[in-house]
């Protein structure tokens, strides 16, 4: 295999700032971060966003159940407790 050099222009500050960046992610370079993200982007493995965060809502149907629900585990109904993984495995075979 033949290796390709990439040269990308970027200020010097935004190079830094990545550099501290890629090692705060635990690379050890910025070479290693983009190298990295470049092999995930050509297998299709990189998510892409715009940086805004979707929120979903849960139905009127489902607000209602989960919240029986947390009122069920706050009064102790309904809720089981395993003294080991034994029991655990024992209350799951009866459920």
């Amino acid at each position: 295999m033949s290796d390709v050099i990439l040269r990308i222009p970027v200020s010097k500050t935004v190079k830094k700032e990545a550099e501290v960046a890629s090692c705060s992610y635990g690379f050890s370079s910025l070479q290693e971060a983009v190298k990295k993200m470049i092999e995930k982007l050509s297998k299709r493995e990189m998510a892409i966003g715009t940086g805004e965060k979707q929120v979903e809502y849960l139905s009127k149907r489902a607000e209602k159940r989960y919240l029986k629900d947390i009122e069920a585990i706050k009064a102790d109904r309904n809720v089981y407790h395993a003294d080991s993984i034994e029991d655990f495995i024992e209350q799951l075979k009866h459920a």
